[in-house]
């Protein structure tokens, strides 16, 4: 059974737990300054692939091998986007085209991507 809900102005798609499989967690980003969450940043993660959210728009996905996947119609949208894209991928805003060139970093249409996630069955959302 798949179950979506809406939540930080993003639609999440859920599916039944999978044996083994770690919980899905969403945080916003924390401000540098005040630590507090920052509104409409979001990042979501299991033990795959965290992504990231900016004003519910999917702007990257990053593996374990610290290998990602940007947005190339939305990474650069805003020097906000960019400031908290820089900060989920625990580098410099200005690292961010060095990596890209590298190889490091890969543009991509994420807003075509599937995106499968392994988290908790559908009566969990209802509590």
């Amino acid at each position: 059974m798949i179950c979506a809900r809406r939540q930080f102005g993003v639609f999440l798609f859920f599916h039944n737990l999978k044996k083994g499989s770690k919980m899905l967690s969403i945080v916003s980003i924390p401000s540098p300054r005040s630590g507090r969450p920052v509104a409409n940043q979001i990042i979501i993660e299991n033990e795959n692939q965290r992504l990231f959210f900016s004003y519910g728009t999917f702007i990257a996905i990053q593996y374990p091998s610290g290998k990602a996947q940007l947005s190339a119609r939305f990474y650069r949208y805003s020097r906000t986007t960019s400031r908290y894209l820089a900060q989920f991928l625990g580098i410099r805003a200005s690292e961010i085209q060095a990596r890209i060139n590298s190889g490091m970093y890969e543009l991509a249409d994420l807003q075509r991507l599937p995106i499968a996630f392994s988290v908790f069955p559908p009566q969990v959302l209802a509590s």
